[in-house]
């Protein structure tokens, strides 16, 4: 596993509203000659979080920072009138918390910074190492429901039909999991 010392968080730089995809987004990078997607994780305007690039790969989202980070990018970032803003949906704004809270617990010397910190841009639109600043100085979450590694692994579980009279069944084995 390689040494993380640095969340560095992200946006789209596409408008407020707009709906766009990891796959979307390795479609401009690969154009761009890269590899892969440049991030590692995509919060979507719903607040649903994808896997991008694996975290044990480099990234490609932060010039001379990429050997020891991790690159999380919200989709959106430019406002109605064409310039930079943050446009985070509520659901963004807690999935986000939600994955830097488990990566920080996963890399807890990684200290968390926003693109605009080692670049002349205004990425992501607003100051994230401020925002951020509390994460793993406090401890606890409302519940492990909010942990997006719960939520990804939820993701990739396959759709199985669960017959009526199981489904009450399922539902209290996996709240006994969860919480």
């Amino acid at each position: 596993m390689r040494k993380i010392s640095k969340l560095i968080v992200h946006c789209t730089a596409t408008p407020e509203g707009r709906d766009v995809t990891v796959d979307e987004i390795r479609q401009w990078h690969l154009k761009r000659g890269w590899s892969d997607i440049g991030y590692h994780y995509v919060i979507y305007r719903d607040g649903t979080v994808h896997q991008g690039r694996p975290i044990e790969t480099p990234g490609a989202h932060t010039k001379g920072h990429n050997q020891h980070s991790i690159g999380v990018c919200y989709v959106g970032g430019i406002g109605p009138d064409g310039h930079p803003r943050d446009t985070r949906t509520v659901e963004q704004e807690e999935a986000l918390e939600n994955l830097l809270t488990d990566l920080k617990e996963q890399f807890p010397r990684a200290t968390i910074h926003g693109h605009r910190e080692f670049s002349a841009k205004a990425c992501p639109c607003f100051d994230a190492h401020e925002e951020y600043k509390h994460i793993g100085k406090e401890f606890g979450r409302k519940s492990p429901a909010q942990s997006t590694t719960v939520q990804l692994l939820l993701l990739q579980l396959p759709l199985v039909p669960v017959p009526q009279f199981l489904q009450s069944a399922a539902l209290m084995h996996m709240r006994n999991i969860l919480f």
